[in-house]
């Protein structure tokens, strides 16, 4: 949404699709995503909320590593979390191509006739559209606390070797792992109302898979 506005804004799109000429006849295109100011900013994100923290300390230069080493595992648990849908949804599907190759396909209703077919409808898929499972946001969610958590026994071991005191760790960790869980449960919750943890805004968690589209 962000990205095709600043595409339209600084005419992105165009460029993008310049750097690429020719490969159209392939099947290939691309709508600019992501935006290089987009981006950029996300990027610069992490420098924001740290530098004001180090510099509240007496050691600038030591406490911005070292506050930085500490939000390892959490960046780690995004990357993570953000390829999940696909792995989950994707692979749970596929699964059902390699089981069954010369059967029943993923496009054909009698799907749900088959072992596995009736498996996905179980755990929320709809092997039709090849949609990915609405419970792949708990896992996100659970994934993304797991990475605060290692941040914050990171922070105790490196505040005792840096002698920098924990809650210059704290503020940092504590502010974009619960900002990532908001965004992670914005961006992903489902868009169907008639599934759990509904999300009327931008719910779009509920995606092909098999056409690698994004969560977000």
């Amino acid at each position: 949404m962000i990205d095709s506005w600043l595409n339209t804004v600084t005419g992105w799109i165009n460029i993008a699709q310049s750097l690429g000429p020719g490969l159209s006849k392939y099947g290939w295109s691309t709508s600019g995503y992501p935006n290089p100011l987009d981006y950029a900013f996300l990027n610069s994100v992490p420098f924001l909320v740290v530098i004001p923290i180090a510099k509240l300390t007496k050691k600038y230069r030591l406490a911005f590593t070292s506050i930085s080493y500490s939000l390892i595992p959490l960046f780690a648990a995004t990357i993570l979390t953000r390829n999940l849908p696909k792995l989950l949804g994707g692979a749970l599907l596929i699964l059902n191509e390699i089981t069954n190759p010369v059967g029943i396909g993923i496009h054909n209703s009698q799907i749900y006739s088959t072992f596995w077919g009736h498996v996905l409808q179980i755990l929320g898929s709809n092997p039709i559209e090849a949609t990915a499972e609405w419970w792949v946001m708990l896992v996100m969610e659970a994934v993304n606390v797991f990475g605060i958590y290692l941040s914050l026994r990171a922070s105790k071991t490196l505040s005792e070797v840096d002698e920098i005191p924990r809650k210059y760790y704290y503020v940092p960790i504590l502010v974009l792992g619960i900002s990532f869980i908001l965004i992670t449960y914005w961006m992903c919750s489902p868009a169907s109302p008639s599934l759990p943890f509904y999300n009327k805004y931008l719910g779009n968690l509920i995606y092909n898979p098999l056409q690698a589209q994004p969560p977000f």
